[in-house]
């Protein structure tokens, strides 16, 4: 039988309840994403997809023409001048000096319409299926040494109908690739098995 540390679980619901609601600021018109990052020493940082860094003025921007308006989610990322929400929280830590190796990693979702991997509640979307579905962002948790990855998890016996689902980086890569090379859907189930 596994055992939750209830204090964890606390501050995984804080900071993805947190996420909930910053991922409702996205500027993006596809999805609405947010990342949150809580390094070994206690500091807290968060960012959206759609965001990114004028590293010349240090200023947030963001894009007003989408190049990927429809577009199939998931490809032709080259044509996104914006970070996906894991990206930019790495690159805001980075350049804001928080220690990024060691890590936690929380992302999650605002509700937005034709998304089939997410459970609409309210305003927050919640996975339906345990998992991480984006290699590249995969790939970069994996390099900086993030230790975990969290997302909210539907289950109909959690509070408001999801719980923290805890990943290794090792996992959330292994299931991004697993989708992403279509051994899986993304909801989990085997293709053509």
């Amino acid at each position: 039988m596994k055992t939750f540390d209830v204090g964890i679980l606390t501050r995984d619901r804080k900071e993805l309840s947190r996420c909930f609601y910053e991922a409702m600021q996205s500027p993006c018109k596809k999805r609405h994403y947010a990342a949150r990052l809580l390094s070994q020493d206690g500091d807290s940082i968060g960012a959206v997809n759609g965001w990114y860094v004028n590293t010349v003025k240090n200023a947030p921007i963001s894009c007003t023409d989408c190049l990927r308006e429809g577009i199939e989610s998931g490809t032709r990322l080259e044509l996104c001048r914006a970070f996906h929400a894991e990206q930019a929280v790495i690159t805001k830590a980075i350049i804001e000096g928080i220690s990024v190796s060691g890590s936690t990693l929380y992302v999650a979702s605002a509700a937005v319409k034709g998304n089939d991997n997410l459970y609409e509640r309210g305003k927050w979307a919640i996975r339906k299926t345990p998992g991480f579905y984006c290699t590249v962002c995969a790939r970069t948790i994996l390099a900086v040494g993030i230790r975990r990855v969290v997302i909210a998890l539907a289950d109909k016996d959690a509070p408001n109908g999801w719980r923290p689902y805890s990943l290794t980086t090792a996992e959330a890569w292994d299931s991004a690739y697993r989708v992403a090379s279509g051994i899986e859907d993304a909801e989990g189930k085997l293709i053509n098995g």
